[in-house]
């Protein structure tokens, strides 16, 4: 007689068969959560990967244009000895010297109010050894031929030359006439960072042998103070000392990309908030899912058990379909990740890597997929066990039926894990996933909507005027310092409050030798004239002639002193302020003093801020003004980083709604599953005369206790997590971190979940409805 006992292959030949069993039966569920775990896995290892490309971006820009370790300003008729001494250092590999030449392609560009400029190589590693910017288009000039330049992206828009284009270059003053050709369009550190939008040319070391000199002769006295200095480059191997190699003359290269650096910082934040968000979404709703499926194989157990398998058999048999519907997810989710791909590429991370295609990073997807797998296949496991071993329970020592009371007690004690131990820990396991999940999208919501107010607000990132009003740049180079020509001005507006209002009076230069990258932006404000002061994020405004306040990266804090020109200032308060001159965010020392009279600056330009009234434009400032100044319009004008944050909303606003509709999946699961649990009960209930609005009254109160109560846990805890995160993004970019309305913001996800619940409860209560009436336990 046969044995009805498997062979040694049995259990593996029988748990197969069980697995395509339910693959033929229910295929379309299994197929429908392949593709949402694909989906979705896709989209958070794309943020994974904007994370990883934004923290790699600059270094990997910064190696391929050989941008410099180290750089030094020296006076150009020491250019050459200095040069000379850093190539005989032991260890540097390379240097250069470069210059900065008022030089543009003649009928092409306005020269008013400042005309552009260019680099010049003046040795001949520029441009080769020392910083060879990438070539976007055609090819980069020959060192050794002044008539061949290439120009950045920003001079290609303003002019509309391309590689081939023959023009004049002309300098100002008038001394450089120059029959050149692009060969190029370029971008380098020197495009991308501090003047990222500012067109300019570079010219090689035969251009700048053969004009620097003579262009720099017929600069006025105060321009060639300036201008007489030039750029020393070196390039130093990975592992040395090079502050003790350059000693009191070290500065770091990597301050040509101090704004690259901090907007690449605050995507790879942003980034990185979504990625976690997203991977705890899809692992609570993912995980959910595959329990579930176990759970309702339960009924299949004693077929299994009387087919020979063991416990732990008859549990990889009922864990296997699910299981392996996330696994084939999980492993398609790359190719999605592929795909969007370049939803993670912002503005600034493209224009640092040029033509580099947007692949999916293999670093990333192969640890992701392997992590969610091992979550998965765990949570498979360990829900197959709870299942088997309720089942023995139960066949063991049948379940009492508890007659329930009215609809909300019933619901009340499903939500709070009436019955059983295994009840209890479904119950507070679907209450602590709801909660996560909204932490997470609450923490999303409020980080998004303040960076979306950054960007949309001025006032954020230290704008709080609308318009700059400057006179015209003197033909000699300078600004008139005068304050005397403001005067006018500033009486006329106060004449026709119509049209603005003077916010403050102030000059602006730069300070050499002092602050990141070895200058900082110097604010003389005149407190006479107006209360007006940059706004403060810590400490307070200035009330005496030695106290100053400064930005974020300026090294010192509130209670330090700093010293400029030879006076000793007291810190007082750090603020926030938009860059003004030739600084950049966070670089700038606020001081009280009359405009023009106080520190050595260089090419102090001295300005009116003011505030526009309702109705009134800039025209209407212009016509105000009158011939002789320059009026520009400020509000619109924001930071490099502070606008790349801006442009990460297209994938903020995906991963935003992928959170949501996780956070979803999560509490329709949880409520499907303790719903089925209760079938049983349903039964007992409609045999005891009830009716079937009381049956789904008691789904709507579990559903309703689930939500508040997890709202009233995530929300808290995900207003904590987007002011953390907030303030972490805020002090990259140097902005003020105030949240934009974080109350509405939590208000909102609160009610659209409960709003969701809702809507959840009503589609599940609809399903028995439409079924046959349920079966009494047998």
């Amino acid at each position: 007689m046969p044995s009805n006992r498997p062979d040694a292959g049995g259990p593996m030949r029988a748990v197969t068969t069980f697995t395509r069993s339910r693959w033929r039966r229910d295929w379309r569920a299994f197929v429908l959560l392949t593709i949402a775990v694909a989906i979705s896995a896709g989209l958070v290892m794309t943020a994974a990967v904007g994370a990883r490309r934004a923290g790699s971006a600059w270094d990997r820009f910064a190696r391929d244009t050989r941008s410099p370790d180290v750089f030094m300003e020296v006076p150009v008729d020491e250019g050459d000895a200095a040069l000379a001494d850093v190539l005989n250092r032991h260890g540097v590999r390379a240097a250069a010297l470069m210059g900065f030449m008022l030089v543009f392609p003649e009928g092409r560009v306005p020269v008013e109010p400042q005309p552009p400029g260019g680099y010049v190589g003046l040795s001949p590693g520029f441009g080769t050894a020392v910083y060879a910017p990438l070539i976007l288009s055609g090819r980069a000039a020959n060192p050794e031929r002044a008539e061949e330049f290439t120009i950045d992206e920003a001079m290609a828009r303003l002019t509309g030359l391309t590689p081939g284009d023959s023009v004049m270059l002309s300098s100002v003053p008038e001394a450089v006439h120059q029959r050149a050709t692009v060969v190029g369009i370029h971008a380098g550190p020197l495009d991308i960072t501090l003047n990222g939008v500012t067109p300019s040319v570079l010219m090689t070391p035969a251009f700048g042998a053969a004009w620097f000199d003579t262009w720099l002769a017929t600069l006025p006295l105060g321009e060639r103070a300036v201008a007489g200095t030039v750029e020393l480059l070196a390039d130093v191997p990975e592992g040395r000392d090079r502050e003790a190699l350059f000693a009191d003359s070290f500065v770091d290269g990597r301050a040509f990309g101090v704004e690259a650096i901090a907007g690449l910082d605050t995507q790879r934040t942003a980034f990185v908030v979504l990625a976690i968000a997203g991977a705890v979404g899809i692992l609570l709703a993912a995980g959910q899912a595959v329990s579930r499926r176990v759970r309702r194989e339960a009924d299949q157990l004693p077929i299994l058990a009387a087919l020979g398998l063991t416990p732990r058999g008859r549990q990889a048999a009922i864990a296997a379909a699910p299981w392996s519907a996330i696994t084939i997810g999980l492993v398609i989710a790359p190719l999605v990740a592929f795909a969007a791909t370049p939803l993670a590429s912002t503005e600034l991370t493209r224009r640092l890597q040029p033509g580099r295609p947007h692949v999916s990073d293999l670093t990333v997807m192969l640890p992701g997929t392997l992590f969610g797998l091992v979550v998965l296949a765990a949570a498979a496991w360990l829900a197959a066990r709870r299942t088997d071993a309720r089942a023995t329970t139960a066949e063991a020592h049948p379940a009492v039926i508890n007659l329930p009371g009215p609809a909300g007690l019933f619901g009340g004690r499903v939500a709070s894990g009436w019955g059983t131990p295994a009840a209890r820990t479904v119950a507070r396991s679907h209450v602590t996933g709801v909660a996560i999940g909204l932490a997470a999208l609450t923490g999303v919501a409020v980080w998004s909507s303040a960076a979306r107010h950054l960007v949309s607000t001025p006032t954020r990132y230290g704008v709080t005027w609308d318009a700059t009003i400057s006179p015209t740049q003197s033909t000699d180079g300078t600004f008139p310092l005068d304050p005397a020509l403001l005067d006018g001005v500033a009486d006329r507006l106060a004449a026709d409050p119509i049209v603005g209002t003077v916010v403050a009076r102030i000059a602006v230069g730069m300070y050499e030798g002092f602050g990141p990258g070895g200058h900082a932006e110097i604010l003389e404000i005149d407190r006479a004239s107006s209360a007006w002061w940059p706004t403060l994020i810590a400490g307070r405004a200035p009330t005496a002639d030695d106290e100053v306040t400064v930005g974020a990266v300026i090294p010192a804090g509130v209670g330090d002193t700093i010293d400029l020109g030879g006076r000793r200032l007291t810190v007082v308060g750090k603020h926030v302020v938009s860059p003004l001159s030739n600084g950049g965010p966070g670089g700038s020392v606020a001081i009280s003093t009359s405009p023009g009279s106080g520190l050595p600056l260089s090419l102090t330009v001295p300005a009116l801020f003011v505030r526009l009234a309702r109705g009134a434009t800039i025209d209407d400032i212009s016509r105000m003004a009158g011939d002789g100044f320059v009026v520009t319009e400020s509000a619109h004008s924001p930071p490099g980083d502070v606008a790349n944050l801006g442009r990460t909303r297209g994938l903020t606003d995906l991963l935003l709604a992928a959170c949501a509709a996780l956070g979803l999946a999560a509490f329709a699961n949880g409520l499907i599953v303790a719903t089925n649990a209760r079938r049983d009960d349903h039964a007992t209930l409609r045999a005891l005369g009830a009716r079937q609005r009381t049956i789904a009254g008691s789904v709507a109160w579990h559903g309703g206790l689930v939500a508040m109560v997890g709202a009233a846990l995530g929300v808290p805890i995900g207003i904590l997590i987007g002011r953390t995160v907030w303030r972490r993004t805020t002090s990259g970019i140097n902005a003020v971190p105030d949240l934009w309305r974080w109350g509405v913001v939590a208000a909102a996800v609160a009610l659209g979940a409960v709003f969701a619940a809702s809507l959840v409860v009503v589609a599940i209560v609809a399903i028995p409805g439409r079924r046959p009436s349920a079966r009494l336990p047998e």
